[in-house]
């Protein structure tokens, strides 16, 4: 039997639109894009410049300021300790939320063995960054400060344009982790004042092991240190060669989550109502206090049930306890955590995702499935 999906937040089934474009550059279209004196590396290129032109239209940049990644993790890592490493004499302070992604955390920790001093910028009581305590954050040698769009387990979606505004004036740079945001809300680079954004391909329906990083400013090997030197590729920040189908389905996938923003938001959205609505009234979950949240993804417990025990329950469904990396290792969320939640409480958090190809009718087939754990 197949399966339920409802862990897009981990990753999510590839489009069959972006399987065809990227199909041809397997065989076809095999050439390496660097090798502009050939016809089939120019095809390449042609190829990979039309998929960064994709990929910058979704978060409202330029193609220019794109430099392609093998995902969001490479990303934040060459943004963070690229820029930490270059400007190390303008400061060695950085500000972070304590429910990051462990692609941004374990990128500080790293840095802080290496001299820097990290601080996190506490929660209010419905889990969004405390502004007033930020400010008072905020130093002089602060050198940038890293905050997500959307949380990859909760789903709550942070006040970046704020924080990035403050972030600004106090001469400080932003980093901005929006692997869960890309292709579900509206993000535009501009608006939000973002120095850097990172993100994923396999996040809005493209494939594995590619992402990006925007840029705003124009950076080379002299501003942003390099996590990768050989061969100068990506303007001298990313050396190795393209995964041109890659990127390829990374940029289609870009551009067909673009055009059906809308019109998947609003089915996520009665996905959401629906399965909200059913675990409350029929099991006593309970959710977070009331926050901006993505409409794709449901955070609940169930007082007194572990969530490793209700996923054991359902082998029809995928769902998880918390993000796909911490699954790998065994170790308890750090976001609950975080959050305020006791060991025991946390342990009982369990979350849904779903995506684009997710009809309300398996929503309510795992609504059954989830009632059947009761007996």
């Amino acid at each position: 039997m197949k399966p339920f999906y409802f862990d897009y937040n981990a990753t999510t089934p590839v489009m069959p639109e972006v399987v065809d474009a990227m199909l041809p550059f397997f065989t076809e279209h095999f050439g390496n894009p660097a090798n502009t004196s050939c016809s089939l590396g120019r095809a390449a290129n042609r190829a990979v410049e039309r998929a960064r032109e994709q990929t910058a239209s979704l978060i409202g940049a330029e193609s220019k300021q794109i430099t392609f990644t093998s995902g969001a993790t490479e990303s934040l890592n060459l943004a963070i300790k690229g820029y930490a490493q270059a400007n190390a004499n303008r400061g060695r302070h950085i500000l972070t939320l304590p429910t990051e992604h462990s692609a941004v955390l374990d990128t500080l920790n790293f840095l802080s063995e290496h001299g820097f001093e990290i601080d996190y910028i506490p929660l209010n009581k419905i889990g969004m960054p405390d502004l007033e305590r930020f400010q008072f954050l905020l130093r002089k040698d602060t050198l940038m400060v890293c905050c997500m769009l959307a949380n990859n387990e909760t789903g709550h979606i942070y006040p970046v344009q704020e924080i990035a505004s403050m972030t600004r004036e106090a001469g400080s740079i932003f980093v901005c982790d929006a692997t869960q945001a890309c292709g579900k809300i509206d993000v535009d680079v501009n608006n939000l004042e973002i120095d850097f954004l990172a993100l994923s391909s396999h996040k809005f329906g493209g494939p594995k092991g590619v992402g990006a990083l925007y840029c705003k400013e124009s950076f080379d090997a002299e501003t942003l240190t390099p996590l990768l030197h050989g061969g100068r590729h990506e303007n001298g920040l990313r050396s190795g060669t393209l995964n041109v189908p890659g990127l390829v389905g990374m940029g289609k996938a870009a551009e067909i989550s673009k055009a059906s923003l809308s019109k998947h938001r609003d089915e996520f959205s009665a996905i959401k109502n629906y399965l909200e609505r059913f675990f409350i009234s029929e099991l006593g979950a309970i959710g977070l206090a009331d926050a901006p949240a993505l409409s794709n993804t449901l955070y609940m417990r169930i007082p007194g049930i572990l969530a490793k025990d209700l996923i054991r329950k359902l082998p029809e469904v995928c769902f998880s306890s918390g993000s796909a990396c911490q699954a790998m290792d065994g170790k308890l969320s750090h976001v609950p955590l975080a959050l305020g939640y006791s060991n025991e409480e946390a342990k009982c958090f369990f979350r849904l995702s779903w995506g684009w190809a997710t009809k309300m009718k398996e929503a309510e087939q795992i609504a059954d499935l989830f009632l059947g754990t009761r007996s």
